[in-house]
């Protein structure tokens, strides 16, 4: 991976490319340069995001739209450096990060974002062992924020009494029209 080959696209795609966050030195400093980088897609990797480093160089990126980032190693620690950034971020519009195993946990990391994000739009959390209290956490975060259209928690752990918090959130939010 080499920085001049990188900094001018629009869309890097590192799918099934066997990385890890000790890989990511140099696509960070790209994240954090760029002036043209609007869809990154980190799929099928092994990627925590438990040093920090990626989620710093989010934080400070101004042209990332969409980030996928599915099938990895994020668990709840992860999700917590990926809340920090999205905190501050103000571009990405749409993330994927199904079958990262984020739990309640991260979960409540990502809620606690909502909170304070205004840009995104697209959040997809599917088959990431979240139960009723993350549910809990989500739709409260909800109930705040009102710009997220689509949110998608298949294959969770989320039974009908998790399902109600999500009931009661739209009752005072019509930015949501995906729920799944």
């Amino acid at each position: 991976m080499e920085f001049d080959s990188l900094i001018n696209k629009k869309e890097l795609v590192f799918h099934t490319a066997g990385l890890a966050d000790k890989d990511l030195d140099v696509l960070c400093d790209v994240i954090r340069k760029t002036q043209v980088l609007e869809s990154l897609i980190l799929s099928c990797n092994h990627i925590t995001l438990d040093s920090g480093k990626l989620a710093l160089a989010l934080s400070y990126n101004d042209t990332i739209k969409v980030l996928y980032l599915s099938q990895n190693k994020i668990g709840p620690d992860g999700a917590k450096q990926l809340a920090s950034a999205l905190k501050s971020n103000k571009t990405i519009e749409k993330i994927v990060m199904d079958g990262n195993q984020i739990s309640d946990a991260g979960s409540k990391s990502m809620a606690i974002a909502l909170m304070a994000n205004s840009t995104l739009e697209s959040l997809n959390l599917s088959a990431n062992h979240i139960g009723d209290a993350g549910a809990h956490n989500l739709s409260t975060a909800l109930k705040q924020n009102k710009t997220l259209q689509s949110l998608v928690l298949t294959m969770n752990m989320i039974s009908e009494d998790g399902g109600q918090h999500f009931v009661d959130a739209l009752g005072s939010n019509n930015a949501i029209s995906l729920l799944n």
